[in-house]
């Protein structure tokens, strides 16, 4: 009768222990670059359903810790959004095609990027090089005054 407890009570600490095992996040390394194998800088990957989003650094690297079948989504301006399910492999590679949408539709905002046409706020802009080349001024902010409308 002791073996059979002492048998029963090593299986179920074995079935305990196992989807522990199978649920530890690890750090997936990876490098995202372009159709043309150009290093991406900046790219956004979020592990989708969570707050865990990193950024890729100057050669497109970057490092997230994700567990085996969580989803990553990879995001940059001009190129199109791609996902990505993390397997068993640590180290990945990305590319990311580039996109054929207009970027003059996009605006950058201080949070972000939304299209021109789904923003409710005044827009204005600004012909930099025609403006404000050769112009002496100390920052962005006063290099604008009396250029753009109240």
């Amino acid at each position: 009768m002791r073996k059979i407890t002492v048998l029963f009570l090593t299986f179920q600490l074995l079935f305990m222990l196992t989807p522990q095992a199978y649920g530890q996040s690890r750090n997936v390394n990876g490098t995202v670059t372009s159709d043309d194998q150009v290093p991406l800088a900046g790219v956004t990957i979020k592990v989708q359903g969570t707050d865990i989003a990193v950024m890729s650094n100057d050669l497109g690297k970057f490092t997230v810790k994700a567990t085996t079948g969580q989803v990553l989504e990879l995001s940059f301006i001009g190129y199109e959004n791609r996902t990505y399910t993390v397997g068993d492999a640590n180290d990945i590679s990305i590319v990311l095609p580039r996109t054929t949408t207009s970027l003059e539709d996009v605006v950058v905002v201080g949070y972000g990027t939304q299209r021109r046409g789904n923003l409710t706020g005044a827009v204005s802009t600004v012909n930099v090089e025609k403006t404000l080349q050769g112009r002496p001024i100390a920052d962005v902010g006063r290099g604008l005054q009396e250029l753009l409308p109240d």
